[in-house]
């Protein structure tokens, strides 16, 4: 009697896993197929409560779950703000990147990624600092987070530095602390720039450059890591444009904060970086300009490097082409570094003889 009720009661249960895990593939579709069913459907609040407990607790049809919200996470607008407005969603899409399956870790670090983007050279949304703040606060992320970026796949390390850039933006100092003291954490973001995949080695730069920023301690950690010029220097060479504008931003922080740094970036290569940032002028992208401009500020304080600056004519005429434009505040920064040129007899002779600075 007893071996015949067990049977029965694993039989339901199994029935009741399938009809979960059918009903997680339907709700994920229905998500899938439509804006306006994205919208209905996060104004669930009990369904939308129950998928994402499935996804923490890898009960069945939770990778259908996790991505159900995922989809949902990439909308704007009303979406956005009824998903929000769900106090546990945060908290289960956390559990579910420390405890889910390694396809719901990265369903759920996406969809983290995309509700704390931060973007510091374009618009991010309004509440991305609280969603953030609302992700530093819950128990064992950065472990966890860090962990992805250690030891995880591609597909989940990507998400997780990405969220890792935001909250550091978002939370500062205390985040940065907490990734300065995870052993070998400063050297596996430098490994992602020198080999990743694109999109990958950006979020990476970006990271670094918002962990080094205005902090002389770990510009003292990053110096220490072996080629970290060279890959930076190249970088202005062969990477996308986000990529370049991340390593002038890096080079411009070391630079900052360790003086020999300055020496070091200008000697690299017989004064290479120099040719190179004449290649960031051509693209004609604001935003990458202006980092190129706060590097070469920092690059024009050394006397050795004013020389190899001044032999590069049309690196020194796309200085003083964006102090004529009066775009701020890129022609206050350039008029820095033509004042820094024209400081110092040696790079003022050759000033001098440039017709195109005079005109």
């Amino acid at each position: 009697g007893r071996g015949g009720e067990q049977a029965t009661t694993e039989e339901d249960g199994s029935q009741q896993g399938s009809l979960m895990e059918a009903a997680a593939k339907v709700y994920h579709n229905l998500v899938a197929s439509s804006a306006d069913n994205r919208l209905s459907l996060s104004k669930d609040f009990k369904v939308l409560t129950r998928l994402i407990e499935m996804g923490a607790k890898r009960a069945p049809g939770s990778t259908s779950a996790v991505g159900a919200v995922f989809e949902m996470c990439k909308e704007t607008g009303e979406c956005r703000q009824e998903l929000l407005m769900q106090q546990e969603l945060i908290g289960a899409l956390v559990s579910a990147a420390k405890l889910g399956s390694e396809r719901q870790k990265e369903l759920a670090c996406g969809a983290l990624a995309v509700l704390g983007h931060k973007d510091e050279f374009g618009a991010s949304p309004p509440d991305s600092d609280l969603v953030n703040l609302n992700i530093s606060a819950q128990d064992g992320a950065f472990e966890a987070l860090a962990l992805l970026v250690l030891e995880g796949s591609p597909q989940q390390a990507t998400p997780a530095t990405s969220i890792l850039g935001n909250l550091v933006m978002s939370s500062g100092a205390f985040v940065k602390n907490s990734l300065a003291e995870t052993k070998g954490f400063l050297s596996k973001v430098f490994r992602q720039i020198r080999g990743a995949a694109p999109l990958h080695r950006g979020l990476s730069l970006r990271l670094l450059y918002h962990l080094v920023k205005g902090d002389s301690y770990l510009v003292g950690m990053v110096v220490k890591e072996p080629g970290m010029v060279k890959v930076l220097s190249e970088m202005l060479e062969g990477g996308t444009n986000t990529q370049r504008r991340y390593a002038c931003l890096c080079i411009r922080q070391m630079m900052m904060f360790d003086k020999r740094m300055v020496a070091q970036v200008g000697d690299f290569n017989q004064g290479r970086i120099f040719k190179s940032t004449l290649l960031l002028f051509d693209e004609h992208d604001s935003s990458l300009a202006l980092a190129a401009v706060l590097m070469l500020a920092s690059l024009a304080s050394s006397p050795l490097n004013r020389e190899r600056f001044v032999k590069v004519e049309r690196l020194v005429l796309g200085v003083c082409e964006m102090i004529t434009r009066r775009e701020a505040p890129h022609h206050l920064l350039a008029g820095r570094v033509l004042s820094l040129l024209a400081g110092m007899e040696g790079s003022r002779a050759a000033l001098v003889g440039l017709r195109g600075v005079r005109e």
